[in-house]
Parts: C-alpha cells; structure tokens; sequence
C-alpha cells in the first residue's frame, strides 16, 4: 500500500471550513398559585454507582404524592451525569452530582428534596493482549500488543522470568536465547472512569529446527472480532506460503480464513482448529514445497458480570417491567427471589407483570455459552403507588323515596372512600352506601385513599335529591244522618296522625260540616258538602293529587239504603265485575248514573241494572235512584267506588350483548309501563345512561353493571327493581395493518405503528433478523436501527393480552421496511478512489468547535472485526472491515468480490497536525472522548484498502452497499456562528441554517470506484 501523505491539504481544508447561524428559545410561563393539600416531605436517598456509559441510576424516593422531575444543581466535574429526553438521569462519566428531585401533584403541594450521585470509577476489562510467540535465537525486539487500554501503559517481566526475555519501555519483546514461557506484567494507569488494571500476557518462546517450516500453536481467549494471525517461527526465505483450515471442532464454526495467501483467521467460536500451511521456495532450495501445521484453542472469553439496573417504578395495571440488562451475551432468566406477591414473571420469561406494590429481589442469570461462562446477579424492583387517574367531580340527580341510598363506586375509583368533612344531617354511611333521609341539595366532598395500589385523590359529589310524588288520600265517602254535635274523625280515616299531613284545599259548604284544627269534621246541619284534600308537602314528599270526600248529612233517616257507603277492588284484567253495595228500601225502579263530576273511566255503568265491570284505578261515585211510587215520593243515594292498583306483574331485563363501542342497549319490558331509570354508580364504567326516561344505555366497557328501574301505570303499583346487566368482552380485531415503512439514519429510533393497541401489546423480533442490527425495546415499542442491509426488513412477531373490552389477540406476523435515506438526509458522501484516503469531518467547522466528546462508529459492513496484531501496529487503531464490491453498473451477484479495508478515526487537536510528520496525530479507539481540551479540535476518518487481492486489474469496482460512518454523543449539541452548545433539557429550540440540536452529530457515506492496476 503506497503511504501517502495527505496533511498539508487537510490543514489548508480544516482552516478554511466556516460557518453562521444562531438559534434560541422562549421563556415558559410560570403557573397559577393553586392551595392544595398539606404532604410529609419528599425524601431521596443519596446514590452511589459504578460507571457505566450511559446507564439511568435507580433513585429510591419515599413520600411521593405525584409526578417526578429532577434538576441537576452542581456537577464535579461538570458533566457527571445529564437528563434524556425522558426526564431520566443518565450516566456521562464519574464524579460527583447533586440534584434536586421535585415532586408535584394536582391535590398535594410540592415537595423537593436534594441528593447527590457518586459515580465511581469503574474496572476496566476490556484491556486485552494476545500472547506472544518467538524463536528463541530471535534477537529481534517483538511489540507486546495491548488492547482496550485507557491510559498509559507500564511494562514489567515477572519476577523469576527474567532469564527468558527481556521487555523496554515501550512494550518491546526480545528473546535471551532460551526455551520457556514467560509472563509479562502489563499495566494501565487508568482514566477519568476506569480504575487501574493489570494483566499477565504469556510470552512463550520456541526451539526451531534449522530449514524446517514451523509455526506456533495459538491460544486465546475468545473476544468479538478477534482476529489471529499465524506465528511463523522460522526465518527461511519463501516464495509464498498458502494456508488452510483441515480440522475444526467442534463444528466448522469456529473460525474463517479470507485470504489463504495471508493467513488470517477470522475468529467465530469457541474450539479447535489444525491449520496447514504450505510454503513454496525458489529454485536455490532443493525441496520446492513444505507443509506444516498449527494448532489453534480458543477457550471461553473474559466477560464482563451481568449487571441489571436497579428498577424503581410506579405501579401500572398496563405495562410491563423489562430489566435493563448490560454485558449479555446469551438469553437472560429471571427467578423471584422474594416479592412473589408483588410481581410475576409473564409466560415469555423477560418482563413482569406488576401486581402490587412494594420491594421485589429478583434473581437474573445467564447460563454459560459456547463463548462465554456463566454469569449471575440479583437486582431489585421496587414498585410504588401510581399516580390516581383522579374521579371526576359528579352532579347526580335522584328523587327521595325509602331506603334511598347511593352506592360509594365511581369511574376511576381505585380504593375506600371517605368524606373530607362531616356529612350533613340527612345522609349518613354504611356498608359503603350513601343513605339518604332527607331531599335536598348537598355539596360534598370525598377523598379516595387509592387503595394499595394508587396514591390517594379527592373529588366533588353534588347530590340533588328532589322531592318525591306525594301519596294518595284514601277514597273516602260519608253518609250519616244528622244530630247534635255529630263528628267524624276524618284524620283518622285518612290514616294520618296530624292536621299537619293534610292539606284542605276545598271545603264546598262549610255550613254543612267543617274540619276542626284536630281534624275531626264537625257536622252543623243537613245537607251534602265535599271537601277537596289532598296529602300536604313535607321534607322528602311533594303534596299529593287533589281527593274528593263526600259528606251528604240527612234529616232522616233515608228511605233507600245502601249496605255499604262504598266498594273497593283491586285492578285486574278483562274487565272483571265489581259487585256494588246491596240497595234496600227502594219502591220503584232503580236506575245508576255517575254523580255529576265524578269520573267516568274507572268502572263500566249499566244505568237500567247498576252492573259495573272495571276499567282503570281511581275513584268514582255512582248515584242510585228509585223512581218511587203513589205512596212515596222518588229518592236517591250514592256510593263511593275505589279501585286500587294491582300489584305490578310487568318484568323488564336488558339482554347480555358483547361490546361493541357505544352501542346502545335498550330495556325490555313484558308490558307498557311508565319507567325511570337509574344507573348504579360504577367503579369502573361499563355504559352511559343518556336518559333516565327512556332507560337507554350506551356500551363504554366489556363487564357488569346495575340499572334501578322504577316502573308502574295507572293500574298497577310501582315497583322498583335491580337489574344486572352484562357486556362480554369481545374477540380482538387484529391489527388494522402489518407493514410499516421508514427511512434510515444511524441509531433512528423507529416507533412501531401497527394502530392503537387495545391491550397490552408485546413484540419480538422474528428469527429471521440479522443480529445485532436492530434493538428492541419491548417496554416502549420502539426499534433502534444499530445497522443497515438492503432489502431487509424488520420482522416481529406482536401479540396483545386480554383487555377491559377484547380478547387477547392471537400473535401476527409483522414488518417495518427500512429504505435508505435520500441524499439530503446525509451528512456527507465520498468516493473512495485510491488506496488511502483520508476524510475530513464536518464537525471540524467553527460552529462546532465547542463540540466535546463524541463516537465513531460504522455500519452496512459485511463483517467487521479487530485488527491482527502486525496490523494494528501498521496501521494503529481501527477495524478491518470486509467489504463486498461489484464492477460498476453490474449486478450479476457471481461477480462479486471482497475487499479488506482499514478503517482509523483521527480526531484530536488541530494543533498537533504537522504536514512534515504524518504520524502526528495517532489514530484512536472509536469509543475514546476524541476532542482536543486545549484547543480547537479537528476530526478526521482515514480510508485504507489493505487487501484487494480478489480484484482483477483494470476494473472499476464499486461497494455493493455503501458503508455508512458516524460520530454521535449522548448530549444533543446545536451547532452556531459562535461554535456551538449543548442545549438544555424541557426547553424547546428553533431550528438554525445549522439545524435542529442533535446527537448524531454527523453521519456519511462512502461508495467506491477503485480498481487495481498491474
């Protein structure tokens, strides 16, 4: 590969980048003062945590009455933690934090309480080297490689291995001549994050048999992207050496070879494998052609534990818990340790369904896999008392009647209920009733205590009890015949026990008989009077219809008389007979007629026999009249007829139906019957009661409900009965569509969009996905794009539990179609051309000179992985990503070939560039911070293909998907004329001529048009 240097134009680039623009935002308004309710203080226990890039820290917070919000007020350093977008706090490196936690509620005050987080350094286990092979007659210094390192590192040899090998400063190897292994002691100093750390790496040094091809045997521990590359331990000129794997176990996928005539093995698995290696000499040596073979083990990885982050939630009846998991490499079990009551593992096996509230120790453990032993740890979730929903404040309209009362459910109701203030006199609780015994209008107060499950919340009931329909007076009738002081004890006869009861509206003459204050009618002389009465208001009746009592006072005794002053009958059907009283004294012919004003739709009249047959309730009075005769003169009497209403036969039910929303559900009667209606309060609504008179309801929910229904005519006797009603749950529509469709950018964040769901909805990615290109985050239904293949949808798989109103939905088949984004979206595109090209970063701009720490990454590889040993000190850090390629403009998949490339990220300080040295600035870890402290910073990406071997000269080749780079942080940074800042958290941003604030700070592509000449 030629060595170009590429600085001086970079330099004159990066000088000459400029920039403009601004942005700002609006000062949110500060709410109304409301009173609310006094609460004990909030309290926040202080936490102390290891550091985990990016990890969300459990806060265990008591006295919570609301919602949770989080300030941060100091930071040393500054940056130890930051808020996300969600309002969590989130990790950014170690040090020590202090924070405010608010806690704010719609009925309780606010409360604050400050704690700090203590974020301490962390072990650093990803410091790795490979061992080292060497002749012992090599006098040659060998480079100690060492990987993962975060600051500077120290070199030492064992104590008692020092006659083996020697080691300098930098890490450099030679062997002193003799046969053995030896151990170097290897050191990193450690960062601002990690701790120091050592590691022992194993030097061992082999005998070599003179003009005999021999190789090393490889051991190694297994780490991703691991890359091997034999260790030839003679030093005989050869034309080529070509190499072949020609035993694996315990399958064949345990490592690749991609070039033979390199050598490099490409690490899958844990195993063994036998590699041959033939060389091939020049025509000086006697034997053209020699094959050896090696031995390569590689045993079970370093892993780093299992670590589950503390989980503090509130309860919800409608989601599950998912652990966050860090460092697995396998699937995850759960076991609940104790808290059995609290939460319960779903049938899946990664989440909880939350049952109750409290403190819950669980137990998460990955069992050993091929690459990788056993790990286990246990983690707590604590689960606190939701937020209530709240009741709303209720106005319920009823009308008094005995035993009135109103059960103490309402919508939202979570827990017991009980009143803020003492009740007024006419209501009273029991047994978790409202009892009524006085109309009126009251105004109250309740609070519900939430239950075990909700914190408590307070609600307005107004009750207007209004006055019920008065009684009727009995019917009542008098015939007496006159004498002194004659009295009759009306009050007595209506079955009242006070003058009071009574209202007199009407007392046609008083001269024939008057009521006194005790209600006794006095009787003053002959005649016939009628008094018109009805039954007076009092605190829970209205006053009752108007009745007439009819008073006919004679001076003799009459000669007709009746056997009865009236006659009584209940209602019944098919006009049935009432018989009349018996007439005595009568000399001529008998005929009837309806007394004037008296109604005539009660009974059926036959004026010539006084045959009667009932019509209707209610009261009537018949004249009897005898024509007389020569001796006596014509007469006449009358009687009272009183038909009373039956009791009520009618029934009324409303049929069980399955939910379908607000459908309307009617009542059903077994006859026509005036009606009112009334729905039992609900905790949890189930339908709506529109209108009282029509009893119609409206579906809101699958479950139970109540209905009072008050019903009568005028023949019969009102009743009041409970009717139970029921609303299936119904079977679940599935989902309204199965395919979804999104652009790509690096790390989007997609949002499933399958509709609304009903219940509960869960998704797992289908088996036929490539790993490590999408993460699922099952609790928030989103999918983050880690990765991009063409032509490669997600697939999920997506169910939905049971719910309120549907069925559980039998789980479906879905796909979300990532298409690549249009060239506006990106950032950046390069054609790669030459051997060696070296890529300036936009971020290395002024308006972004600000920008502090940031990632590199990169994405739609077919395979990346570490570089060997001898490449990494060639080419420094990076990886070596395997590229497929095709001749431009051709498709034909048999022409495809592969391409290796070594991908370095330079960014550091601008400063330190020096056209005259193009090791000036050394290429870094991907993850490292990557910004100068000192100065301005300059970002930069090298591009070097390092084995084109598969090409054929002369042909142009192109990427078969171009490879995609990017630099993001976890702070979202806005670019500006004034170098940039870090935007603040709940406050919104206009957009710039530099956009929108971001994380992904900058992403490119890179496609090819590079050939290779002879």
């Amino acid at each position: 590969m030629r060595n170009i240097n590429l600085l001086a134009i970079i330099i004159v680039t990066i000088l000459t980048m400029v920039g403009c623009g601004g942005g700002g935002s609006d000062q949110p308004s500060k709410p109304p003062v409301v009173e609310k309710e006094p609460r004990p203080q909030l309290k926040v226990e202080d936490v102390v945590v290891t550091y985990i890039a990016n990890a969300i820290p459990g806060i265990k917070l008591t006295n919570t009455k609301g919602k949770i919000t989080y300030q941060i007020l100091d930071s040393s350093p500054a940056n130890v933690v930051k808020l996300n977008d969600a309002g969590q706090i989130q990790i950014l490196r170690t040090g020590l934090a202090t924070i405010r936690a608010t806690d704010t509620s719609e009925i309780y005050q606010s409360s604050q309480a400050s704690f700090t987080i203590n974020v301490e350094k962390a072990e650093n286990t990803s410091l790795v080297a490979n061992e080292l092979n060497l002749a012992a007659l090599d006098t040659t210094a060998h480079q100690l490689v060492v990987r993962g390192q975060k600051g500077p590192l120290t070199y030492s040899v064992k104590t008692g291995h020092e006659s083996l090998i020697d080691i300098n400063s930098d890490g450099k190897v030679t062997a002193l001549g003799a046969v053995g292994e030896a151990i170097v002691e290897v050191t990193d100093a450690g960062d601002d994050n990690y701790l120091p750390q050592q590691i022992n790496v194993k030097v061992v040094i082999h005998s070599v048999e003179a003009d005999k091809l021999q190789f090393a045997p490889l051991e190694a521990l297994y780490r991703e992207g691991l890359t091997l590359e034999p260790t030839r331990l003679d030093s005989v000129d050869v034309e080529s050496i070509t190499y072949k794997i020609i035993n694996s176990l315990p399958d064949d996928q345990v490592a690749e070879i991609f070039n033979p005539q390199q050598g490099n093995l490409t690490i899958k698995n844990v195993g063994q494998i036998e590699v041959e290696a033939t060389a091939t000499y020049s025509d000086a040596y006697d034997q053209k052609q020699q094959t050896a073979t090696f031995a390569v083990v590689i045993k079970q990885g370093k892993r780093e534990s299992l670590t589950v982050d503390e989980i503090v939630t509130h309860y919800s009846t409608d989601s599950y818990i998912y652990p966050t998991v860090s460092h697995s490499y396998g699937d995850v079990e759960y076991q609940v340790v104790t808290g059995g009551d609290v939460v319960e593992l779903v049938q899946a096996g990664d989440a909880f369904k939350m049952k109750s509230v409290g403190t819950v120790v669980v137990e998460a453990s990955e069992k050993s896999t091929r690459n990788y032993p056993a790990s286990s740890i246990q983690f707590a979730i604590e689960v606190t008392p939701a937020q209530h929903i709240g009741i709303a404040d209720t106005a319920s309209s009823l009308s008094y009647k005995p035993a009135l009362s109103l059960p103490l459910q309402f919508a939202g109701q979570k827990g017991q209920l009980t009143a803020v203030d003492a009740l007024p006199a006419g209501l009273r609780v029991e047994a978790n009733n409202l009892l009524v015994d006085k109309a009126g209008l009251y105004k109250l107060k309740f609070e519900d205590d939430g239950g075990e499950l909700y914190l408590p919340t307070q609600f307005s009931l107004t009750l207007d009890v209004a006055k019920a329909a008065g009684e009727n007076l009995p019917a009542l009738s008098y015939g007496r015949v006159y004498a002194p002081n004659l009295q009759i004890n009306l009050l007595k006869d209506l079955g009242l026990t006070h003058i009071s009861q009574l209202d007199v509206i009407k007392n046609s003459q008083q001269d024939v008989a008057s009521l006194l204050s005790d209600g006794v009618l006095q009787v003053h002389k002959a005649g016939k009077t009628q008094l018109t009465l009805r039954r007076a208001e009092n605190d829970n009746y209205l006053a009752g219809a108007e009745q007439i009592v009819y008073v006919e006072i004679t001076t003799a005794a009459n000669r007709l008389k009746l056997s009865t002053d009236s006659v009584t009958m209940t209602w019944a059907a098919n006009n049935p007979l009432i018989k009349g009283p018996v007439v005595e004294g009568d000399v001529g012919t008998l005929t009837y007629e309806f007394s004037a004003g008296a109604a005539t739709d009660v009974v059926s009249l036959n004026t010539q026999t006084g045959e009667m047959r009932i019509q209707n309730t209610g009261t009537t009075r018949v004249k009897v009249k005898d024509s007389g005769n020569s001796q006596y003169a014509p007469g006449e009497v009358s009687f009272t007829v009183n038909i009373e209403q039956a009791d009520n036969p009618v029934s009324v039910d409303y049929f069980k139906t399955t939910f379908s929303p607000d459908a309307a559900i009617i009542p059903l009667f077994s006859a026509p019957v005036d009606a009112q209606f009334r729905l039992i309060n609900q905790a949890s609504q189930t339908v709506a009661m529109p209108d009282i008179n029509s009893g119609l309801l409206r579906i809101k929910n699958a479950g139970t409900y109540q209905v009072e229904v008050t019903y009568g005519s005028r023949n019969y006797k009102t009743k009041t009965v409970i009717v139970d009603g029921v609303i299936d749950k119904a079977k679940h529509p599935g989902l309204p569509t199965l395919v979804q469709t999104e652009t790509f950018s690096p790390f989007k964040t997609i949002t499933l969009d399958f509709g609304t769901a009903i219940g509960i909805r869960s998704y797992e990615l289908a088996g036929a996905n490539p790993i490590g290109f999408y993460d699922l985050d099952k609790a928030n239904g989103t999918v983050t794009l880690k990765n991009y293949r063409k032509n490669t949808p997600i697939s999920l798989n997506v169910k939905e539990d049971e719910s309120q109103n549907y069925l559980a939905m039998p789980e479906q088949f879905v796909t979300v179609t990532v298409d690549f984004a249009d060239a506006a979206d990106i950032d950046v595109n390069h054609v790669i051309t030459q051997e060696q090209t070296v890529i300036v970063s936009t971020l290395s701009a002024p308006q972004y000179e600000k920008l502090e720490e940031s990632e590199f990454g990169l994405m739609a590889y077919r395979a990346v992985n570490e570089p060997t040993d001898s490449q990494l000190q060639q080419y420094g850090k990076g990886k070596v990503v395997y590229l497929d390629v095709k001749p431009v403009g051709i498709d034909d998949i048999n022409q495809r070939k592969a391409i290796l490339v070594h991908v370095a990220r330079f960014d550091g300080c601008l400063s330190d560039l020096d056209t005259n040295s193009p090791d000036s600035v050394k290429a870094i870890d991907y993850d490292a911070a990557g910004y100068c402290t000192t100065g301005r910073s300059v970002r930069m990406t090298r591009i070097s293909v390092i084995n084109d071997s598969a090409l054929q000269d002369n042909t142009a080749y192109e990427l078969v998907e171009p490879l995609i780079y990017y630099r993001r942080g976890q702070r979202e940074f806005l670019a500006d004329d004034n170098g940039g800042f870090y935007t603040l958290p709940d406050v919104t941003y206009g957009v710039t001529k530099y956009g929108f604030p971001k994380s992904l700070y900058e992403w490119g592509i890179v496609q090819f048009n590079y050939q290779t000449t002879p």
